[in-house]
């Protein structure tokens, strides 16, 4: 296990601050990779700045109001980052969503590539920061470390066969983002709760987030839900009524 932090003169450098750094820079090339030839490199470039600080932001706001009573009308505790640090993983997530629809609208772009380009940059950074994490930081952490890992392995083996899956009629992108981020923040939620126990902000927040998610993937399914009602109806009709 690595120490939290080292100096170097009169800087101290976090080690997880280190690998949130290297996150970033990964995460941007694959998020350029997978856009560059749709849309301009300039344009690209603009989009993933603006990503990572409404990332950054999302992710401080909704740690800083979470723990309120911690933080409070404070402003030195809330801009003084590595003094009072603390990132809310649900507040990031929830910042690009934020700017990925106002870009999406604003550039007309299509929202569902995007978010489906971006979960796979968005897994990797996930990944190298919890990886971090875990060098520098509690037993806990490489729980969240083989989630992250794990939903990045299903998000590469759905972006070559949804589009084969029956249920999914409508075969338009938007599947990988919208399941990928049911399961992965469910899986948070379930590991926070074992963890820490009790209900908080965040976790509130991830479940609202997953059901979402859900709800979204079935409206780009583009199913009818009163068909879906009766055959689930004719299905358990079938199963326990007599005839």
């Amino acid at each position: 296990m690595l120490p939290e932090q080292f100096g170097i003169g009169p800087f101290t450098i976090s080690i997880f601050g280190i690998f949130v750094a290297f996150s970033f820079v990964v995460a941007s090339f694959l998020l350029w990779r997978s856009l560059r030839e749709d849309f301009l490199d300039e344009e690209i470039i603009t989009f993933t700045i603006f990503i990572v600080i409404f990332s950054l932001l999302g992710g401080r706001i909704f740690y800083i109001v979470d723990n309120f009573s911690y933080f409070g009308v404070n402003l030195a505790r809330w801009v003084l980052f590595t003094r009072f640090p603390g990132f809310a993983l649900t507040g990031a997530y929830l910042g690009v969503v934020s700017f990925t629809t106002y870009w999406s609208k604003k550039k007309n772009w299509d929202f569902w590539v995007l978010l489906d380009s971006l979960t796979f940059a968005l897994l990797v950074a996930f990944l190298i920061g919890d990886f971090g994490l875990f060098l520098s930081h509690t037993l806990a952490l490489p729980l969240k470390f083989f989630l992250a890992l794990a939903v990045l392995v299903f998000a590469l083996f759905i972006k070559g066969h949804f589009r084969k899956f029956i249920w999914y009629k409508s075969g338009k992108p938007g599947f990988v983002a919208a399941s990928s981020t049911a399961v992965f923040f469910l899986g948070n939620l379930v590991l926070d709760f074992w963890v820490k126990g009790g209900l908080y902000l965040e976790m509130v927040a991830a479940l609202a987030i997953v059901f979402l998610a859900l709800g979204a993937l079935y409206q780009r399914s583009e199913r009818e839900i009163k068909e879906d009602i009766a055959a689930l109806g004719n299905f358990l009709g079938g199963k326990f009524v007599k005839k």
